[in-house]
């Protein structure tokens, strides 16, 4: 069976103007290493990941602890960003808002 994980970029240094070329925070590298640890314990074949630079560097780590590379995918590029870097289309399914976690494949 196929699983796929998705990991969210660690935290962002908002005083950075260049969305792309955004770094992690010194607390968003400390994060990658909490990532690192919880990862390297499951089965991985691949890591992908956006182009971003505070994305590919959050499994970065990971990936170099595990001698793999990391490839990234325009498609996973961020969409939108509305206040403080949200916008409500990107938590909304079927036309409802996401208030929790749902399990892969529940509607």
């Amino acid at each position: 069976m196929t699983r796929i994980y998705f990991v969210r970029h660690a935290q962002p240094d908002e005083s950075w103007k260049d969305d792309r070329t955004r770094p992690l925070t010194r607390t968003g590298m400390e994060d990658c290493k909490k990532v690192t640890e919880l990862l390297i314990k499951i089965p991985i074949d691949y890591f992908y990941s956006s182009p971003y630079k505070r994305s590919v560097d959050t499994i970065k780590e990971c990936a170099d602890t595990l001698n793999m590379p990391v490839y990234t995918d325009e498609r996973f590029r961020e969409r939108q960003a509305g206040e403080n870097g949200y916008h409500i289309d990107m938590v909304k399914k079927d036309g409802q808002i996401l208030t929790s976690a749902k399990r892969a494949g529940s509607r």
